[in-house]
């Protein structure tokens, strides 16, 4: 099954070795020094990663793609090696993705199908064929190798297991902020597909095992200031709460969208800070929020709890 992946990527994604750079690749790689060498390792980590200052990309902290772009960087300069890692890292993503489906539905072809469904799916050319957005790849890969391993955990109870998942965890952090959300996938894995009841949430040994995700998100949270300094803290990159909401509904219903009919796509979607909630756009984008939100909602009525985490995931 895992040659199938490897052939159907091959001619899906092979093209993109014959690629240039593109957009943020240029800021992220070809122009930026710190990436030639391996004496910038500790850098990822602890420094800024922008060579034109964090004053700039105060937000950006992904030591992981940065290390990536380091190792690859000592192979060779080219854009095809960079494009092969990314097919390379989704690969191993759309092979986890099976592994996943595998374990919670027990069923080799209801997992294969939505391997393969993930695998050709046109939306995420988005983030293969950027070299600067192997991020997105990245933080995808850990969050779902972290559920793999936790679902795992759930069934062996094994410590050293659990401990995994922690630094799987830590490692999403590291790619994208957003793997903080795998915490709470994880409790909706919980509570809608393994159908633990709430009150065992309260329980001391589930309450530990999710308090315990505080410690990688307290050391990410120490590294990230250690190197952003203030501009760590700032959460709304220049825009206001009022506008990151309209943002919030109209990304959401334009992705959700081009989940069902992928066209047009592009590596780079511009975004002007807008607040006109009786703008046709945000009506239309909220409607089709609280309809996903609906449906969501009618499954868990009718106590279809796994197809609605399957929606939500």
């Amino acid at each position: 099954v895992f040659a199938v992946f490897a052939v159907l990527i091959a001619l899906f994604y092979g093209n993109t070795l014959w690629n240039g750079f593109l957009g943020d690749d240029y800021g992220h790689i070809v122009g930026n020094p710190h990436v030639r060498s391996l004496a910038s390792i500790p850098r990822a980590f602890f420094s800024c990663q922008s060579p034109t200052g964090c004053y700039e990309n105060s937000l950006y902290y992904r030591p992981v793609p940065f290390l990536s772009a380091i190792f690859i960087s000592q192979i060779s300069s080219a854009p095809w090696i960079f494009h092969l890692c990314n097919a390379l890292y989704y690969f191993i993503l759309v092979s986890l993705v099976f592994v996943l489906v595998r374990s919670l539905m027990k069923d080799f072809l209801v997992a294969f199908i939505a391997a393969i469904l993930f695998l050709v799916h046109p939306i995420h050319s988005e983030a293969i064929n950027p070299v600067s957005a192997v991020s997105e790849i990245g933080f995808a890969l850990f969050v779902v190798l972290a559920m793999v391993l936790y679902v795992r955990y759930r069934k062996s109870g094994n410590p050293w297991t659990l401990a995994t998942v922690y630094g799987a965890y830590f490692f999403a952090l590291l790619s994208k902020e957003l793997g903080i959300l795998l915490v709470p996938a994880l409790f909706l894995l919980d509570a809608l597909f393994l159908k633990v009841p709430l009150r065992a949430f309260l329980q001391r040994d589930a309450a530990k095992r999710y308090l315990l995700f505080a410690v990688p998100t307290l050391v990410y949270f120490f590294l990230r200031r250690a190197a952003l300094g203030e501009s760590s803290i700032s959460t709304f990159g220049g825009f206001n709460v009022i506008e990151r909401l309209y943002a919030f509904f109209t990304f959401f219903a334009q992705y959700l969208i081009k989940t069902f009919y992928p066209h047009p796509l592009s590596n780079y979607y511009s975004f002007e800070g807008s607040g006109s909630f009786f703008h046709f756009v945000f009506l239309g984008s909220l409607a089709l929020g609280v309809a996903f939100a609906g449906a969501i909602f009618a499954l868990l009525y009718t106590r279809r709890t796994q197809l609605a985490f399957w929606l939500i995931w």
